[in-house]
């Protein structure tokens, strides 16, 4: 007979942002039946804004039901209902004009949330992979929110599939491990040792990379930034790219590879730094541009990996998200019908047509580059201090001039070209400017209060 133990108050409190989320998700179905919008936005950002407070008051490391909530998965929980917060803030407004506000869209999106708290606390790979097919679904569904555009049904088609197979992948490689281990806790993966246990990690590896948008399978990533809504996109450039870097930091700091992998590691960390880079040069179409951004941001992650320290790297993944929250909320309101507005062309002179919206683009994009003082180049310095590989140092340093070439071009773009044809006024809704608000108060508390942090991260 199997005996039930009771929880403790610790363990009951560790597991209410993930029943807050999922409650919040029932709420706002039984609404859905009076078919009112501002019910489910106000239940929406209650919750996400619980996951926030709420991660951030715990202490202490607590261990339930397979989860283990520690100050670095807090951190990361309280940045991804962080980023839905902001989320739901800048996309309703935009869901008004495009015709596409449905109740469905917050509870996919707390869904997805659920989902990254399970692979935020997870410690052991059967839940993990629960929390990533909870939240890659969700994500599916989402990028063809928008049924009409036939560029959205595309994208959510390839990154389906392309999800699919990497899913197959991931779960192929937990079969190897249990075969090697006979468990699939994260404390056994440090037995995984032998050919099916380094085939196995090697296999779970393939599926993260493709979470992540790393080399050599970062293919979906422009088109599927491209056709996916423009809020839904920082979303998934933030919230998503933050609990798969973080789930892969816990998977590798649990077991012992061999040195040819972490050359494998590196050489993706090398092809993400420089073909994200160099590609978004060449780019014209503002999300696209982005989207090769994100992978160049994904290869200096890599290197946070490969420097060994779990802060740095949570450092960098906090900065990031941040500034790419900004970034992804101003060309939502930049975004006319169709997602007018962005490309070069039709941006050109924005700054100079908006003045606050340009040089809030241009702290947020110049964060994205590492310029200091802003928090970017804060966070790139902490990757740096731990990576023990000099040549490796120069080379990003040398690509991340690379990048800035490219965020200098854009920002020339909207400064210095003339405006093709009348440009329409961009309206800020109250909860878009309160969203950019609380972003902008962040980045610039992180970029000349960096220490704050870190003391938040080693002494939460």
């Amino acid at each position: 007979m199997v005996e039930i133990q009771a929880l403790s108050i610790e363990q009951l409190l560790a597991l209410r942002p993930l029943a807050v989320t999922i409650i919040a998700v029932l709420i706002i179905m039984m609404l859905a039946l009076w078919q009112s919008k501002w019910p489910s936005l106000l239940v929406a950002l209650s919750a996400s804004a619980f996951v926030v407070i709420d991660s951030l008051s715990g202490a202490g490391t607590v261990s339930v039901f397979g989860l283990q909530f520690d100050v670095l998965s807090r951190i990361v929980s309280a940045l991804t209902g962080f980023a839905a917060f902001v989320t739901f803030l800048v996309s309703f407004r935009y869901l008004d004009q495009k015709k596409e506000q449905h109740p469905e869209y917050q509870i996919l999106l707390l869904l997805s949330l659920a989902g990254m708290q399970l692979m935020n606390a997870a410690a052991d790979l059967m839940l993990l992979f629960i929390g990533i097919e909870l939240m890659s679904l969700s994500i599916y569904v989402l990028v063809a929110f928008a049924r009409s555009r036939r560029a959205c049904c595309e994208a959510a088609i390839k990154y389906f599939l392309l999800g699919s197979v990497a899913s197959a992948f991931f779960l192929y490689g937990m079969s190897f491990i249990f075969g090697a281990t006979g468990s699939l806790a994260f404390t056994a993966l440090a037995k995984a040792n032998g050919y099916l246990g380094y085939l196995g990690i090697g296999l779970l590896t393939v599926g993260f990379l493709f979470k992540m948008g790393a080399p050599p399978f970062q293919m979906w990533v422009p088109d599927v930034y491209e056709g996916a809504m423009v809020p839904l996109t920082g979303f998934m450039a933030s919230a998503v790219k933050a609990a798969s870097v973080f789930a892969f930091v816990r998977v590798l700091t649990s077991c012992t590879m061999p040195d040819y992998f972490w050359d494998l590691i590196r050489f993706a960390a090398i092809a993400a730094i420089f073909l994200g880079n160099a590609v978004a040069l060449t780019q014209t179409r503002l999300k696209r541009f982005f989207a090769y951004s994100s992978i160049a941001h994904t290869g200096y992650m890599l290197l946070g990996i490969l420097g060994g320290s779990s802060s740095a790297i949570i450092v960098y993944l906090v900065v990031y998200s941040v500034a790419s929250l900004g970034v992804f909320s101003i060309l939502t309101l930049m975004s006319g019908p169709d997602d007018s507005l962005l490309t070069s062309l039709e941006s050109a002179g924005f700054g100079r047509r908006h003045p606050v919206l340009g040089g809030l683009m241009s702290l947020f994009v110049l964060s994205l580059s590492g310029m200091p003082p802003l928090a970017g180049f804060f966070g790139k310095y902490q990757l740096f201090v731990f990576l023990q590989d000099r040549t490796l140092v120069l080379f990003a340093m040398l690509a991340s001039t690379l990048g800035l070439a490219a965020y200098v071009r854009l920002l020339i773009n909207f400064y210095m070209k003339e405006p093709i044809g009348v440009m329409s006024r961009v309206r800020t809704p109250v909860g878009a400017f309160f969203a950019l608000s609380l972003v902008l108060g962040l980045m610039l508390h992180m970029s000349f209060f960096p220490d704050a942090l870190i003391r938040l991260i080693s002494g939460l």
